[in-house]
């Protein structure tokens, strides 16, 4: 079930530098772009979460990829 979840989801972010705290976002959409979306990322010390928030609005057309700075804090 979790794979299914993984294959279905509309973007993926892989982590590009973590000092910046930038990360690649990609729409796996094939024919609409992400404006519908919002997105939000959470940080996370030993399992438990210290920060969150949300993320600027991605209208991402299909296919197509931006960095994206995450405005968190450094962690303790």
């Amino acid at each position: 079930m979790w794979e299914a979840k993984a294959l279905n989801q509309p973007l993926a972010a892989t982590l590009v530098d973590a000092a910046s705290r930038t990360v690649l976002v990609r729409s796996k959409y094939d024919f609409i772009s992400t404006a519908h979306l919002a997105g939000t990322w959470s940080l996370s010390v030993d399992g438990r979460e210290v920060e969150r928030g949300r993320l600027p609005r991605l209208d991402l057309a299909p296919g197509a990829a931006k960095n994206v700075v995450v405005p968190c804090g450094s962690p303790r």
